[in-house]
């Protein structure tokens, strides 16, 4: 009897003898599947160097943003300390001026030793602080190994 034309096309006769499409057809077939495969392939191949150029990206800009977070926690850090170190010598200055009141109402004849004793304690406070934190600067720069501090906004002195 008759073959098949899938039978005609495996015995490597060429045409089938129904007249229907042979393997012309499914050379042909079997190149679209190919092409399609390599076409697939190739996009995948594009989207992936997108996907890595964005990775590349997105891990740029997430160590920008751990600097930056760093310098903030920094600078929040020395305006709490300058902060608080302005309300300490606000109270030493309200202490200082009412142990001047206390010592003129009632001890009249100490008021002028405690006021310059009282002034040079103040002075010798104030002193060792900023020594103290010109030391804690520079050591600090030197633990991060930082010669030249980089450039930030305005800042109210430290006194």
């Amino acid at each position: 009897g008759r073959e098949s034309p899938l039978s005609a096309t495996m015995s490597g006769s060429g045409e089938p003898r129904d007249g229907a499409q042979g393997s012309g057809s499914t050379a042909q077939k079997a190149q679209e599947h190919l092409n399609q495969a390599m076409s697939s392939m190739k996009d995948n191949m594009r989207a992936m160097a997108e996907r890595d150029s964005q990775l590349d990206s997105l891990q740029a800009r997430t160590q920008d943003l751990q600097g930056a977070s760093a310098a903030f926690g920094a600078e929040a850090r020395r305006l709490q300390e300058h902060y608080s170190w302005q309300r300490y010598r606000m109270y030493m200055i309200v202490g200082m001026l009412c142990s001047w009141v206390i010592v003129s109402i009632f001890f009249k004849k100490y008021l002028i030793p405690w006021v310059i004793g009282s002034l040079v304690v103040v002075a010798v406070v104030l002193l060792g602080r900023a020594y103290l934190a010109t030391q804690g600067n520079s050591e600090s720069l030197a633990s991060r190994g930082e010669g030249v501090e980089l450039t930030r906004s305005p800042q109210p002195p430290l006194e």
